[in-house]
């Protein structure tokens, strides 16, 4: 059933006035909240329609209806439709979030912690490693005998660190060898060169037994391996059990279970993102040209109401996700997961922002970046050219 004008407005006041109050609406309430220049009688046929359609339904005996799955989806199509729904823009979070020198992860750290506040709901995001991430200094400290930390600092300053047990007759004047022998093999290099081999072969003539090397390679080699992994950052986990909704212990726990399991909502996301392109690709080799969309806009996300989620007990979330990067590179995800009845139109708008920032500001890394590679090929060029001229 495709929606008349006066059947969207209708949807849409039922929805806003669900979010903010949680009860059923009856049309006395839009008449009243909504200045409806309709009788009540006009308003519950119009509401009948469409829940015999499939948008509404009638909770038990209660007069008021709720929106079904099917109408939550319709109400963001609608709110997607319109001209007015474009990123939020906050000059103020703009200003904090650049307050401090730009490095990705401390970035996207403190613009999850500012997406939970704004919203309310449960916020996660995510970078991804950064293949060519280079290694600026080595620290290795002795905490006491038998452990020590692990200090990486890479490329833009971002920090990886790691307490390691270490064999107990490790010395911190041998620590100390070891540490400006790695340093000086790896230091400007990428991470990824870095290898378990590579490391023994360096420290084969040093004189340390195979004992004490054994553990701080490994330590060292796996401190590496998480400066390579997926970030993640999580804010607001139990911000929903404030919601009717999840008054439910077996629901709220297999919420919770979802989103502390590492990588199980970030991969569902990225599987779904990666999907829909797959979907549009084909249906470009077929037809010759991209699927229609309501605006560029709506592409950018992945929508998730009740159901659609595929999750067993997790009936009463829905999940607002999109990417972000420059280019063809995908940098990371944003992901907010709320309840069915959130504030869609909030969301949308907040998470569409901090795509477009985070965009902005990898582009403009980027660049700098290009300069900074630019002048150094210009000055080996010209260092080539003065010494082949003498």
């Amino acid at each position: 059933m495709k929606l008349d004008e006066r059947k969207e407005r209708i949807l849409m006041a039922i929805v806003d006035e669900y979010v903010a109050n949680g009860q059923p609406v009856a049309s006395k309430t839009l008449v009243q909240s909504h200045q409806f220049r309709l009788s009540s009688a006009t308003l519950r046929n119009e509401m009948a329609a469409l829940e015999q359609a499939g948008y509404l339904i009638s909770p038990h005996t209660s007069a008021g209806r709720v929106p079904s799955d099917q109408g939550y989806r319709a109400y963001v199509e609608l709110l997607m439709r319109g001209a007015s729904m474009q990123p939020l823009r906050l000059p103020w979070l703009m200003d904090r979030l650049r307050s401090e020198v730009f490095h990705l992860e401390s970035f996207v750290e403190e613009s999850n912690r500012l997406l939970q506040q704004e919203t309310g709901y449960i916020a996660l995001m995510t970078s991804e490693p950064r293949r060519d991430e280079r290694l600026e200094k080595l620290r290795f400290f002795m905490i006491e005998p038998g452990k020590i930390l692990i200090l990486l600092v890479l490329k833009g300053g971002r920090l990886q660190e790691r307490l390691s047990a270490c064999h107990s007759h490790l010395h911190e004047k041998d620590l100390r060898r070891i540490q400006t022998c790695f340093e000086q093999a790896f230091q400007g290099q990428k991470l990824t060169a870095i290898a378990p081999q590579l490391c023994w072969d360096l420290l084969a003539d040093q004189g340390f037994s195979v004992q004490i090397l054994e553990s701080l390679v490994s330590e060292f080699i796996a401190c590496v391996g998480s400066a390579l992994k997926r970030s993640r950052y999580l804010d607001g986990e139990f911000s929903l059990l404030k919601y009717p909704e999840f008054q439910d212990g077996h629901e709220a726990q297999r919420l919770y279970r979802w989103i502390s399991e590492e990588g199980a909502i970030e991969d569902y996301v990225e599987y779904e993102q990666n999907r829909r392109e797959a979907e549009a690709l084909a249906f470009v080799r077929e037809h010759g040209r991209r699927p229609c969309l309501q605006n560029a806009f709506q592409s950018c996300f992945v929508l998730k109401i009740g159901a659609d989620l595929g999750f067993t007990g997790l009936d009463s979330c829905s999940l607002i996700a999109s990417r972000y990067g420059y280019g063809r590179k995908f940098s990371g995800s944003i992901i907010v997961l709320g309840p069915k009845r959130m504030d869609y139109g909030q969301v949308i708008s907040r998470v569409a922002y901090l795509r477009l920032l985070l965009n902005e500001l990898l582009d403009e890394e980027r660049l700098q970046m290009e300069i900074g590679e630019g002048k150094t090929l210009v000055r080996a060029l010209l260092a080539t050219g003065l010494s082949s001229k003498r």
